[in-house]
């Protein structure tokens, strides 16, 4: 009587693990499927875009290049160098002017003294 209990046991346990199994297989088959149609369509498309994009860059790459290169060579900014050396310049200028405005000053105050 003990063995025949031990051996319904086991054997309920094997249909509990059955059921899992079929169900996890069942899972794994309902993911295959979403991966197969689903997600392989949706790089399908993702792999014509990456194409086509790549195609466009490539056609627009060569004349977008020399248009920039043109505009680059035509206007030139100056650099930081220089636009420092103009700062100082107009600096030097400014201090210039002011001295001068003070050497007008004092002379009219001198002429009017005299």
């Amino acid at each position: 009587m003990v063995r025949k209990t031990e051996l319904t046991h086991v054997y309920n346990r094997l249909q509990e693990l059955n059921e899992k199994i079929d169900y996890n297989t069942k899972l794994l088959n309902d993911i295959l499927k979403l991966i197969n149609n689903d997600v392989k369509k949706k790089c399908d498309k993702m792999n014509e875009h990456i194409e086509f994009v790549e195609n466009v860059y490539d056609a627009v790459k060569s004349p977008l290049n020399y248009i920039c290169n043109s505009i680059n060579s035509n206007t030139s900014l100056p650099s930081n160098d220089k636009l420092l050396e103009i700062k100082d310049d107009a600096n030097s200028h400014n201090n210039t002017d002011n001295d001068n405005n003070t050497d007008n000053e004092t002379n009219k105050i001198n002429t009017n003294k005299k």
